[in-house]
């Protein structure tokens, strides 16, 4: 109740004039609302609104039900000359029941309900459809309008009762707070279901878990001046002009749309109604700020190449499994029926003409070495594929990071060209003005004329540049192509990278230092590169096999088998008689050595033995060429790092040379053409250290996608031996004689 007491405070005035008129007031607000802040904004121009004409004498009445909500309307009745519903449900209700008191801001609640199904159904393609709501809604005519618009069939399910649902949709409407856990509950599983949810008038159902969902662009500030409003005109009896433009925009709803649940159903929205869609969901909630970290994390999410070579990597999780289900009991049930030829049986002791026997048997493995080899190898070969996944993990971050820099890379590029199109306008001034005053004649203002346009050419390019690298980006990150976010500005001193240590950038500026630092990184990530790793275990399962293959003539297999079997009914017909019933059973140990298989045996071993030596040979090449690759990425990041101090220090010089030349432009003491030229000194230099620090960048995450491990990615104790091992190499000077 403390909450409300702001409402009351605002529709309070002033009891300080006389003669204002005193009207008593029922405000009926459901529990859950709250329109602290804005009322407070809105307390003047309420004010404002009733003038001192009235005296407002407000009641307050929660209610969270049904029930609560008649009896407060019947509370207020008795008491009070006009009832105001901050509410549409409530006021709907109120006035479908003979609430001939009350007043309302707002339209049909049902006209939202069926905006909110046409735009489901854009998004969601649905032939049966639950309301889902509470028993206060009319709900009758909602699907009658739902079925007769949507050409669809609807059924209703009650919040309170919540059963089973066997539709394709649910279009959620005027769930209570009391309902809330619930409501998020029955969303989730029938998400589960792949049944999804639309939400009106109910964001937080939308940021829970549902599909998509409408709200309304009211405010509750609004609702209320216009509650008001109404009451005032009732009062006087005076009709006040309506700004329909206004109205227009105030009741245009808003379309929300979760990312995440989407991702799950594969649903996207349709073009038509994109530029309405405000996008919520888990990595992008409340925010569309979208960081390199953040990036990198949805690509993983939602790569579908990776997704599907995760489920190939868990269907291969079984080999192993499947392999040691060998070594483990098997047990059979068997049975089977019998009918002997009649002259057979007539002249046979032993077999009626027919019988009807079942039994069990079972069957263990005490030994085979070639049972235990097929574990091991496949053990193997799963690691071997884990490492595969690993590499093409690290392929989707280096894809997404690179992306990601690429469209600042454009970002930043596009400012520079703005910053050359500000130059050019700014003397193109400066030009006229020389013109004005004599100094030159109108060719310069000509000459920089044509330049503006081309300029703003640049600028226009530029402008298609970035926003491709923005769709490239987004389709790595399986996005709507038009998603739109504000990134986050990255440079050498960013924590991702590992020039966030400034001793690193000291060493690529030390050839000494360079050559020791790069024999430690090669040393220390090489037997971490997945594609190495991967050949080490299908090395290590090649070996197991030899091991197996070389010691054939002499390793048994040794199994044990019984069974037991019994008549399941008395042998009948010919030479039955005397037979009844009877029990068997059978134990026995078994083994097998081979000794000669024409020559098999050799040959399987020499096989394994070539098919060995090949991986032990391509391991070989691989590491040194991995080695090379390294080594070659840290060289060109000692040569990007140079370029950008380069750069750096030429943008410098030509921007004080611009303003220089700038000046003695203006004074009229050089030429355009020594001002022109230092304007594409000073833009170009700008240009290239942009080029050089994103470029660097790059290189240097594709060394980390390299060697399969990225420096954002580690724990503390893996970055604290990289920085302890660059201040030892810078400590010592990098003196060429020093070991």
């Amino acid at each position: 109740m403390k909450k409300f007491t702001t409402i009351c405070s605002l529709l309070l005035l002033s009891s300080t004039y006389a003669s204002a008129q005193e009207i008593s007031v029922g405000i009926i607000v459901p529990s859950e609302e709250d329109f602290q802040k804005e009322l407070l904004e809105s307390k003047e121009e309420l004010r404002e609104v009733l003038g001192d004409n009235y005296e407002i004498k407000p009641i307050i009445r929660e209610y969270s039900n049904l029930e609560e909500l008649e009896e407060a309307y019947r509370d207020l009745s008795r008491n009070n000359e006009v009832i105001l519903s901050l509410d549409p449900v409530s006021s709907k209700y109120l006035k479908e029941t003979g609430g001939d008191k009350v007043l309302t801001p707002f339209t049909e609640a049902g006209s939202v309900v069926l905006e909110g199904g046409k735009n489901f159904k854009k998004i969601y393609p649905f032939r049966t459809l639950t309301l889902l709501t509470t028993r206060e809604v009319n709900s009758q005519a909602i699907v009658e309008n739902l079925e007769r618009d949507l050409n669809i069939d609807v059924t209703v399910s009650y919040i309170e009762e919540m059963s089973p649902l066997t539709t394709d949709a649910i279009l959620l409407y005027n769930p209570s707070r009391r309902d809330e856990e619930n409501v998020s509950t029955f969303i989730r599983d029938n998400l589960d279901q792949g049944r999804p949810t639309f939400a009106v008038m109910s964001r937080d159902y939308v940021e829970g878990g549902a599909l998509a969902g409408i709200v309304s662009g009211e405010s509750s500030s609004r609702l209320l001046r216009e509650s008001v409003l109404e009451l005032e005109q009732d009062l006087s009896g005076e009709t006040y002009p309506v700004d329909e433009d206004y109205e227009r925009k105030v009741r245009e709803s808003q379309l929300l749309f979760n990312l995440s649940t989407s991702k799950r159903l594969g649903v996207y929205p349709s073009r038509d109604i994109l530029d309405r869609v405000v996008f919520v969901g888990s990595y992008l909630q409340g925010s569309d700020d979208l960081n390199f970290q953040e990036a990198i994390n949805i690509a993983l999410d939602n790569n579908l190449t990776l997704r599907s070579q995760s489920y190939s990597l868990d269907a291969f999780s079984f080999n192993p499994k499947r392999a040691r289900a060998n070594n483990r009991p098997n047990v059979d049930a068997f049975g089977n029926y019998t009918n002997q030829n009649d002259v057979y049986t007539k002249y046979s002791p032993v077999e009626a003409e027919n019988t009807l026997r079942g039994g069990v048997r079972v069957k263990q493995s005490i030994f085979n070495d070639d049972i235990w080899k097929e574990i091991e190898v496949q053990e193997k070969a799963y690691e071997a594929e884990k490492e595969n996944y690993r590499r093409d993990e690290s392929n989707t971050i280096f894809n997404a990071g690179a992306r990601y820099l690429n469209v600042l890379s454009a970002q930043a590029s596009l400012n520079i060209k703005n910053y050359n199109l500000d130059l050019t306008r700014e003397f193109l001034e400066i030009a006229k003005n020389r013109k004005d005053v004599g100094i030159s004649d109108a060719s310069d203002v000509f000459r920089l004329e044509s330049l503006y346009a081309q300029s703003l050419t640049e600028v226009r390019s530029d402008t298609g540049k970035l926003e491709n690298s923005q769709r490239a980006l987004n389709q790595t990150l399986n996005l709507p192509l038009e998603s739109k976010f504000e990134y986050s500005p990255m440079n050498l001193e960013n924590e991702a990278f590992l020039t966030s240590n400034e001793g690193f950038l000291d060493i690529l500026e030390n050839p000494v230092k360079l050559r020791e630092f790069t024999e430690f990184f090669i040393g220390t990530t090489k037997e971490s590169i997945p594609e190495i790793k991967s050949i080490d275990f299908l090395i290590a399962g090649k070996e197991r096999e030899y091991k197996t293959a070389a010691r054939r003539r002499y390793t048994p297999s040794m199994a044990l088998e019984a069974q037991a079997a019994w008549d399941m009914a008395d042998p009948w017909g010919e030479n039955d008689e005397g037979k009844g019933k009877e029990d068997y059973w059978q134990l026995g140990v078994g083994f097998e050595l081979p000794l000669y298989k024409g020559g098999d045996i050799t040959y399987e071993k020499n096989q394994i033995s070539s098919e060995l030596k090949a991986l032990e040979s391509n391991k070989e090449a691989i590491t040194e060429d991995f080695g090379r690759v390294i080594a070659g990425k840290i060289t060109d990041l000692s040569v990007g790092y140079e370029a950008i101090q380069n750069a750096q220090r030429s943008t410098a010089a030509s921007e004080k040379n611009l303003e220089l030349v700038r000046d003695n432009y203006a004074k009229g003491t050089v030429s355009i053409t020594n001002l022109l030229d230092a304007q594409n000194d000073a833009v170009n230099s700008r240009e290239q250290e942009v080029i050089a620090t994103y470029n660097f960048l790059i290189t240097l995450l594709d060394l980390e996608r390299t060697v399969g491990s990225y420096y954002f990615a580690q724990d503390n104790t893996f970055k604290a031996s990289i920085d302890n091992k660059i201040h030892q190499i810078n400590s010592r000077g990098g003196n060429i004689n020093e070991n």
